[in-house]
């Protein structure tokens, strides 16, 4: 599975969705078999925080 890019629009941001997105792409990864993911931020949010483990 390769997900180069995901955002969320300007206009929605600040709403929870990555929050709530994020999880769900790894449950589906693991659904396919992959077995770790790579995930890159250029926002000064942690991405533990948007994944749920701060």
């Amino acid at each position: 599975m390769d997900a180069e890019e995901v955002g969320v629009a300007p206009r929605w941001q600040g709403k929870g969705i990555a929050k709530r997105l994020l999880p769900l792409m790894f449950d589906h990864g693991r659904k396919l078999g992959c077995t770790e993911a790579w995930v890159l931020s250029d926002r000064a949010i942690p991405v533990c925080e948007l994944c749920g483990r701060h």
